[in-house]
Order: C-alpha cells, then sequence, then structure tokens
C-alpha cells in the first residue's frame, strides 16, 4: 500500500472514530503525497475528491469543498462530458444548496443537463 492510500485509511477511521481534526490532517496529507501523480491519475482522484472534498463536505466546511469541487471540475471540463464530470458538479450543487446559494445550485444542474439531451444519457 502506497502512503497515500495508507493516509486515506486512517483519515477514514479518524472520521469513523469521530475525530475530524486527526482526520482532516490525514486527508489532507494524502492528498499532497498524490499531488504530484497528477490531475489525470487515479491515486490522485481519489486523494482529491473522494476523501479530502467529500470530508469537508461531511464536517460542513461547505467553503473548502466547493473550492476543491470547482477544481476538479475545472480539470473534468477540460475532457468533455462524462458521467464523472455530472458526478462532480452535482455534488457542487449539493455544496451550494448547503450555503443557501439556491440559484447557483440551480445553473449548475441546468448546465449539467445540458450535457446531455434526455435520450443520450451519460455513459
Amino acid at each position: 500500500m502506497e502512503r497515500w492510500e495508507e493516509l486515506q485509511k486512517a483519515g477514514k477511521q479518524a472520521v469513523r472514530l469521530g475525530d475530524h481534526a486527526k482526520a482532516r490532517e490525514l486527508f489532507v496529507e494524502s492528498m499532497r503525497e498524490a499531488e504530484p501523480f497528477g490531475d489525470t491519475d487515479e491515486r490522485w482522484k481519489s486523494a482529491f475528491t473522494v476523501a479530502v472534498a467529500f470530508f469537508h463536505f461531511v464536517i460542513r466546511e461547505y467553503a473548502t469543498a466547493e473550492a476543491l469541487y470547482r477544481r476538479r471540475i475545472q480539470y473534468l471540463e477540460r475532457l468533455g462530458p462524462s458521467k464523472e464530470l455530472a458526478n462532480e458538479m452535482q455534488s457542487l450543487a449539493l455544496v451550494l444548496c448547503q450555503q443557501k446559494r439556491i440559484a447557483e445550485a440551480r445553473a449548475v444542474d441546468k448546465a449539467i443537463r445540458a450535457m446531455w439531451p434526455p435520450e443520450e444519457p451519460p455513459n
């Protein structure tokens, strides 16, 4: 197991135990360890999206979660429409809703729906 994975595993355990401060520290370190692999590498995607952005959402640090989701979306948009992009955009819309930014969340939802006509669902 690589160091970034060990850090993620330990971070998830800290969340289960309710130690959010320790979990945050471990997830951020996991992301730092995976960052050199680059945006397209699965290790970085896992460390970034699953652990870090979602963690910040869980502990209600919405501004941080929003920034992380926007960074991930910016990368995915360069690759073109995908289910992964739509999923990250849905997560962003949820974060915006939690911040009572409903108009922005609706705009994100509209952008998701514009990616595919109703007869052409994402793969």
